[in-house]
Formats: structure tokens, sequence, C-alpha cells
């Protein structure tokens, strides 16, 4: 009886496990349950057009996704990520097309309205790109082997042909015809030769750079230029000749220490410059003008050595340290400077010989010497003043015209002679306390002023023809106080005035030549 009992509930317990498993079916289907981890996707969307099928048996998926309204069909197939895509557009004319069998892929790319179609073969990164356009008369080939690539690429309409072909050793070859261009690269392990050829411009480049120590020639015929640029690790040559402007340049530079020598034959000029290491020589020929300047710079103590020949100019200018000498010559002015500066304490000789003159300045320290002479107006000036305390002589022998000027503090002293007046004017001031002698032979005029601090004892005139104040006897004058006294005996003379004339009369005997 027990076991009867024991069977009837193992019959209804059976029964009722599928029932469960029944219901559980059922709810896996109705709402799209994944139970193997292998899912199936339906989705129909009848308002937009829309249908989405998606079976992925454990990611091995298929999509096929159809949308009518915007004209869009897509296969997606993916066999363990080896997928396939079909990809149909028929409003814009696309079809692609992409097969990955572990990514080695096809893919071909068809559209008809822009009238493209590109093929790219890739079989594990060795790929082959076709890719042809006909609107624009368009073709290109591409293919990697290895990452050593060629690609042809060929332009009927712009008539265009380029080939490449790269082992990383690569070479170019660039055919214009239109514009009648050729370009040809070769790179191996880049030391690099490339030739452009343009033959509507005339112009030839070749650049052979052999581990960077490369050469350019290039040769424009239009223009007449040519340029040659070797560069063996920067200590370059470059010559450069423009035979339209008649134009040639050659530049050395061996580390920067470079020479660099240009001719320009249309305006007749050379260039030679030396550097080694800044301290530079500059020589500038210019036959049209006829000028030579040679520029020689040690470290920036600079000479300068300029020849002007049209102009008759010649200028020589030595800065060491900016303790400068200048020479300048030039001839059609008959002109010639010397100024040497030693630190501001500076000399300039200063001669010109169409205006007859010669100056000599001298200032150390403005403590100068100024001598002038103009032998056109016969005149010589002497200034020499040592911290203002000068002396000044100036003779000008048109005008029989002598100063002298001797001031030392302000206690100055002048002596003037007028031959051409016959005149005379000795004054001599010691702080104001002044002594003035003036001679006119002419009108036979002496005057003698002494003024002892504007406290003067006497001023006397004495007039008296010259035969009386002076004779001559036997080349001696004969002159004393007592005698000019004598022969004027109407005037009253004091010790002052005494002492006055005996002034005068030891000036006379000691300097009888100078007044003769």
């Amino acid at each position: 009886m027990v076991q009867i009992i024991r069977n009837a509930f193992l019959i209804k317990e059976s029964k009722a496990l599928n029932l469960i498993k029944e219901s559980t079916e059922n709810l896996t289907k109705r709402h799209n349950v994944d139970t193997t981890g292998g899912h199936v996707i339906k989705d129909t969307n009848t308002t937009k057009e829309h249908v989405v099928i998606d079976t992925d048996s454990k990611n091995e998926d298929v999509i096929i996704d159809t949308d009518t309204t915007n004209e869009h069909f897509v296969i997606d197939t993916d066999t363990t990520n080896e997928h396939v895509v079909i990809n149909t557009d028929t409003d814009n004319e696309h079809v692609v097309i992409a097969t990955d069998t572990t990514n080695e892929q096809v893919v071909i790319d068809t559209d008809t309205t822009n009238e493209c179609v590109a093929m790219d073969t890739e079989t594990t990164n060795e790929h082959v790109a076709i890719d042809t356009d006909t609107s624009k008369v368009h073709v290109v080939i591409d293919t990697d082997i290895n990452n050593e690539d060629v690609i042809l690429y060929t332009d009927t309409t712009n008539g265009h042909v380029v080939i490449d072909t790269d082992t990383n050793e690569h070479v170019v070859n660039d055919t214009d015809i239109i514009n009648e261009h050729v370009v040809i690269d070769t790179d191996t392990t880049n030391g690099h030769v490339v030739i452009d050829t343009d033959t509507t411009n005339e112009n030839v480049v070749i650049d052979a750079d052999i581990t960077k120590e490369n050469v350019v020639i290039e040769t424009d015929t239009s223009n007449e230029h040519v340029v040659i640029d070797t560069d063996t690790t920067n200590e370059y040559v470059i010559i450069d000749t423009d035979t339209t402007n008649g134009h040639v340049v050659i530049d050395t530079d061996t580390t920067n220490e470079h020479v660099v020598i240009a001719t320009d034959t249309t305006n007749e000029n050379v260039v030679i410059e030396t550097d080694t290491t800044n301290e530079h020589v500059v020589i500038y020929t210019d036959t049209t003008t006829e000028n030579v300047v040679i520029d020689a710079e040690t470290t920036n103590e600079n000479v300068v050595i300029e020849t002007d020949t049209s102009n008759e100019h010649v200028v020589i200018d030595t800065d060491t340290t900016n303790e400068h000498v200048v020479i300048a010559t030039d001839s059609t002015n008959e002109n010639v400077v010397i100024e040497t500066d030693t630190t501001n304490e500076h000399v300039v000789i200063d001669t010109d010989t169409t205006n007859e003159n010669v100056v000599i300045d001298t200032d150390t320290t403005n403590e100068n010497v100024v001598i002038e002479t103009d032998t056109s107006n016969e005149h010589v000036v002497i200034d020499t003043d040592t911290t203002n305390e000068y002396v000044v002589i100036d003779t000008d022998t048109t005008n029989g015209h002598v100063v002298i000027d001797t001031d030392t503090t302000n206690e100055h002293v002048v002596i003037a002679t007028d031959t051409t007046n016959e005149n005379v004017v000795i004054e001599t001031d010691t702080t104001n306390e002044h002594v003035v002698i003036y001679i006119d032979t002419t009108n036979g005029h002496v005057v003698i002023d002494t003024d002892n601090t504007n406290e003067y004892n006497a001023i006397t005139v004495f007039e008296a023809s010259t035969e009386i104040v002076l004779k001559e006897h036997d080349g001696n004058v004969e002159t004393t106080v007592e005698h000019v006294v004598k022969d004027t005996g109407s005037v009253p003379v004091s010790s002052s005035v005494l002492s006055g004339m005996n002034i005068w009369h030891n000036l006379l005997l000691t300097n009888r030549g100078f007044f003769a």
C-alpha cells in the first residue's frame, strides 16, 4: 500500500516537472532569453520598414539588417572574428564587401555615384590596393609586400604618373606630362638622390645626400642659373653661377670658419670674406664705382682699408678695442686725415692741399694742442690749452698780423703785431693789475697804461715823431727815458710813469729786432 502511494507521487512529480519545463521554454522564447550563451534576436519594425535578425551562437554571430526606407542592407557574418560584411546602399549607389579571414582581409568598395572602385587585399599585412576613379580619370595601385611597397598612380586628366617603390630604400618616379615635370627620388637607406627636371621652367635639380653629406646641383636655364652645394658634415661649399646677372658665389664653410667669394660681373663686383672663428677678413672690389674695401677684424679689433679710385679716396681705419686710427686720403679734394684716438686722447692731422690747409689737433684728456696752417690765406694758428691755461699764436701773413695770447688762469699776456697798419699791442694782466703798451708807428703814437688794481698812479700818453722816440745808430736803438723826457719837455713825469718808461725802454732794447 505504501509503495502504491509512493509511485503515484512520483508520477505526479514527473508531470509537474514537465509542466514547469514547458512553461520555462515558452517564457524563454517569448522574452528572447539566451540560456546557452548563443542568443537570437528578431526585431521587425514595419513603421520604419526595418528588420533586424541577430543570431549569436557563442559570439559567432550573424546580423541581417534591412532598412527599406534608407534603402540600406547589411549582412555581417562573424565566424570567430573572421567576418564578412556586405553593405548595399542603393540611395548613395554604394556597395561594400569586406572579407576578413584572420585579418587577411579583402575589401571591395564600389561607389557608382562618384564613379569610384576600391579594392584592398591584405594577406597578413602584405596588402594590395587598387583605386580607380573614373570621374577624375584616376588609378592607384598600392602593393605592400611586408612594407616594401609599390605605388603606381596614374592621373590621365592632369597627365600625371607616380611610381613609388619603397623597400625603405625607396624610389619615386613622378612624371607630369602637362607641366613637363619629372622627379626621380632614390633613397638607399637615406643616402638619397633626387633628380628634378622641369622642362617648362627649364630647371634641373640633382640632390645627392650620402648620409647627409649632400650635393645639390641646380640648373635653371631660363634664368641661366647654376647652384652646386656640397656639404660634407656641414662643412659645405656653395658655388652659385648666375650668368644673366653675371654673378658667381663660392662659399666655403669649414666648421663655420667660412670663406665667401662673390663675383658680380654686371655690377663689376667681387667680395672675398674669410672668417676664421669670427676674426674675419673682407675684401670687396667694385670696379664700376672703382671701390675696394678690406676689412680685417681680429676679435672685434678691426682694420678697414677702403679705396675709391673714382673719387680718389682711401680710408684706413684701425680700431683695437675702440682705440682707433683713421687715415683718409682724398686725392680729388687733395685731402688727408689722420685721426688717432687712444681712449679719447685723440690726435687729428688734416691736410687739405686744395684749400692749402693743415690741421693738427692733439687732445690728451682735453689738454689740447691745435696747429692749423692755411697757406691760401697765409694763416697759422697754434693753440695750446693745458687745462684752460692756454697759449694761442696766430700768424696772418696776408694781413701782416701776429697774435700771441698766453692766459695762465686768466693772468693773460697778449702780443699783437699788425705790420700793415704798423701796429704793436702788448697787454699784460696779472689778475687785473694790467699793463698796456701800444705803439702805432704810422701815426707816430705810443700808449703805456699801467693800472695797479684799478688805483692807477698815472696814465701818460707820449706822442712824438718816430724820429724822436726811435733812432737807429749803427744798428742799435738809442732811446732812454731821459732822452724821451728831454725831447718832450712839456710833460710832467711821475715816478710810476718813469717806471713804465723803464719797462718800455728795456723791452725795446731786448726786442728791437721784433719791433723793427
